[in-house]
């Protein structure tokens, strides 16, 4: 037989993950020699990334965003994706905007943003209950003495092996930070930390729609 569309419902959700990731890479591998179109069910979102052309996010039965994995990644339509997709998924951090810069809850922190920035952004949302959301992986360390520098405690840190994980205490928030696997700062620690801009996203609290 040589049908035009396989339907697949969570095939792998009973295995192992050694022999899950093996499987990721055959099916991935077959789909592409076959050439059919192929609509796979999974709660797994690292299979959805890994494998998929185009993803469709799905929550209570309803679309949340359709797009290629890059897009969902890097460009959450909303919370629920934007905290769904990635492991650990985005950090997000309630703030308001104010004379162009973004201030987080009682003055945990401040990012100032370029004059691009801020032409991108609408009088409108000046002191509107924003929720910036940044990736462990675009949050870098720094000095004291950088203007753009958030001052931080080190709650814990986890080591994976390839890379930590850095999890940092910003006011009420906590904050995930990917780093390379040889630093490991102190539990207690104070450290300082700044967002990389142009990897930043701004999500409306109320609508939790995606505004920047």
């Amino acid at each position: 037989r040589r049908p035009k569309v396989f339907l697949l419902d969570e095939p792998l959700s009973n295995l192992d993950a050694k022999f899950r990731e093996g499987m990721r890479m055959e099916l991935k591998r077959l789909q592409t020699h076959v050439g059919a179109t192929t609509l796979y069910v999974t709660h797994d979102q690292a299979e959805a990334v890994s494998m998929a052309d185009k993803i469709v996010v799905m929550n209570l039965g309803v679309v949340q965003q359709v797009g290629t994995p890059k897009q969902i990644y890097h460009h959450p339509r909303n919370l629920f994706v934007a905290n769904f997709i990635g492991s650990p998924g985005m950090n997000l951090l309630d703030c308001v905007y104010q004379k162009g810069s973004l201030i987080g809850n009682k003055g945990s922190f401040t990012v100032k943003l370029t004059r691009e920035s801020q032409n991108r952004l609408t009088s409108e949302i000046q002191d509107k209950k924003l929720v910036l959301g940044i990736r462990p992986e675009n949050i870098v360390f720094t000095s004291k003495n950088d203007p753009q520098g958030i001052r931080a405690q080190v709650y814990v840190v986890e080591p994976l092996g390839i890379e930590n994980i850095v999890n940092l205490k910003v006011g009420e928030h906590l904050l995930k930070v990917r780093t390379s696997p040889d630093f490991l700062p102190q539990t207690g620690e104070v450290v300082w930390v700044k967002f990389k801009e142009e990897q930043i996203c701004l999500f409306d609290k109320k609508t939790e729609e995606n505004i920047f």
